[in-house]
Parts: structure tokens; sequence; C-alpha cells
């Protein structure tokens, strides 16, 4: 069950990843691998969006809900596999 758990939270966050890596790159393969993970990301990080300041410099804004999400997964990762060690 350590080993489940562990591996379900890493390809999360391996998605995740992928998914701001996506946005960063503008071409049709990134806009398709991205409209299939967005129903897994964001209904965590439109919530976020919108209650978080984000930093600008400029016209150029900083969306910090990928970094907080992955705080957050890290934190119930340890709790989730602390209950199963």
């Amino acid at each position: 069950m350590f080993k489940l758990i562990d591996s379900v939270f890493g390809i999360y966050e391996l998605g995740l990843f992928i998914y701001i890596l996506t946005s960063w790159i503008i071409h049709p393969v990134s806009a398709r691998i991205r409209c299939r993970l967005a129903p897994f990301y964001e209904p965590l990080l439109a919530p976020m969006r919108h209650k978080i300041l984000t930093p600008g410099f400029g016209r150029m804004a900083i969306d910090l809900s990928p970094l907080i999400l992955l705080i957050g997964l890290g934190i119930i990762r340890r709790i989730a596999l602390s209950l199963f060690w």
C-alpha cells in the first residue's frame, strides 16, 4: 500500500510538471497535452488562482498556484505515507 500511494502521488506530480511546462510552450502538440491534463489539475489550480495575489512585473504575472499545489501535495503525501508506514 505504501508503494501504491507513493506512486500515485509521484505520477500526479509528474503530470503537474508536464502541465506547467506545456503552458510555457506555444505549439499545437503542447496545447493538446494541456487540454488532456486540464481536467486533472484545473479543479485544484483555478480556485487557488482566484484566492492568491499573483506578483507581477510590468505586464508579466507569475502564477504561484502550481507551486502551492506542489507544496500541498508534498504535505498530504507525507501524511498519507506516515499512516501506512
